[in-house]
């Protein structure tokens, strides 16, 4: 899976994180607790709803979600077709108590999105 770096911005209030290629959106679409923006031709972003319980699972309970979540700024995205499916992965890199952690989301898609 090919990655680009994205940007990364969090609204602790409603905890979703958003995640964006920075190329023009021309259409969402809900997919779960996930939104899925697409270009014409790809997609090029998502936004991630409870972000901070489906981020920071089986990670040190001691780790605060909302604040790390907040700090970050970019993150590895990467899109990859198999078999008709596409597969949506997301890499992030925390920072706490001079320990580094790489929560990585994956998440599986039709590919009849796209169409």
């Amino acid at each position: 899976m090919a990655s680009k770096i994205a940007k990364v911005s969090y609204d602790s209030k409603e905890d979703i994180l958003y995640v964006r290629l920075g190329e023009p959106i021309s259409d969402s679409i809900p997919h779960g607790e996930f939104v899925i923006d697409f270009s014409k031709e790809k997609i090029v972003g998502m936004e991630i709803a409870n972000a901070s319980k489906q981020l920071f699972e089986g990670l040190p309970k001691e780790i605060d979600p909302k604040k790390s979540l907040a700090s970050i700024k970019e993150a590895r995205f990467g899109v990859r077709e198999a078999k008709g499916i596409l597969w949506i992965g997301i890499a992030f890199r925390i920072i706490w108590q001079e320990k580094e952690y790489r929560p990585l989301l994956q998440i599986s898609v039709p590919q009849v999105v796209m169409a």
